[in-house]
């Protein structure tokens, strides 16, 4: 069951409230989605410079849990709305963070002509309640969550779905392509500082935090971690990390991409730590030109059917 309850956010123009809903992919039926409190966020993608127009979604995700997010449609280059179905882009959460910590990157893809659907985890933002248990890295449930999100996106009449995108960073990434390697619509990832699978992760964490156990929960299935999602999802990915990242340094994203015989491209930028604050601060717009670039260029390509010979 999809639900997705939204008020639209029009810029400077104020907010123009639009009915809850309730979508389900195999029978329509709407009813009442609860309201979220978006008062969570300090800034939302109507605090641009230029202010951008924008819907707030209250996700109800295939477990029932309520999901944050916002959605920006794609723009044409004088800033207005762009006509007919355009490439999207699913912008998982910050590491560690909420939504409103990726308005640089939702700025930066609208503006190179994506639509941007955002969310938060359960647990974070305005999102549902939900803890994540001490030392758990992770949640299966932040799967749904992605996946959920991802049919949002998928049926919003503004996407092109045969070129829908993710980008994530941290453990986010890892997130991001655990969602890629069930859902084959996400045909191109932008994994930013990924970690290669769980147990690498937590010797990295087990030496700067020596006598903190860290552990994944039995709802993160094995096979959803980096490492394995290589061994089979079809699509294109671009490994970004800084050389002087040492959580998730940058053998780990070289690892992964030796695991596919997919297009991948590893881009190692010099200087830079852990997750994207550090490489937009370096790059600025460069940074996302190449991110840009990269979804523009794999989302074009016809989809790949099969696995390639090895």
């Amino acid at each position: 069951m999809l639900g997705a309850g939204a008020g639209e956010g029009k810029g400077g123009n104020g907010l123009r409230h639009i009915a809850l809903c309730a979508i389900s992919i195999s029978l329509l039926a709407a009813g009442p989605a609860r309201a979220l409190d978006w008062e969570a966020y300090s800034r939302n993608p109507g605090d641009l410079v230029p202010p951008l127009d924008y819907i707030r979604l209250a996700i109800t995700t295939t477990d029932s849990a309520q999901v944050a997010a916002w959605y920006v449609p794609p723009q044409d280059s004088a800033g207005t709305p762009a006509a007919g179905r355009r490439p999207a882009v699913l912008i998982f959460p910050p590491e560690d963070a909420t939504m409103d910590g990726s308005l640089p990157v939702i700025q930066a893809l609208v503006a190179r002509g994506f639509g941007v659907l955002a969310f938060d985890h359960r647990g974070r933002g305005a999102s549902g309640p939900f803890t994540l248990p001490e030392g758990a890295l992770v949640a299966g449930e932040y799967l749904t969550d992605g996946q959920s999100a991802l049919d949002i996106l998928w049926h919003r009449p503004e996407t092109d779905t045969l070129q829908i995108g993710a980008y994530g960073e941290g453990l986010e990434a890892a997130t991001a392509l655990g969602v890629a390697g069930r859902r084959p619509e996400i045909r191109a990832v932008v994994a930013v500082s990924p970690p290669y699978n769980w147990s690498k992760y937590r010797e990295v964490l087990a030496k700067e935090n020596p006598g903190t156990k860290y552990y994944v929960p039995n709802t993160w299935k094995r096979g959803d971690e980096p490492d394995k999602v290589m061994n089979r999802y079809n699509g294109a990915i671009l490994f970004v990390t800084g050389d002087a990242d040492t959580r998730t340094p940058p053998s780990m994203a070289r690892d992964l991409a030796k695991r596919t015989p997919r297009p991948t491209e590893v881009w190692i930028v010099p200087g830079a730590g852990h997750g994207d604050a550090d490489l937009e601060a370096l790059l600025g717009g460069a940074y996302f030109d190449r991110v840009a670039a990269f979804l523009t260029r794999q989302l074009a390509e016809e989809p790949r059917r099969g696995w390639p010979d090895q």
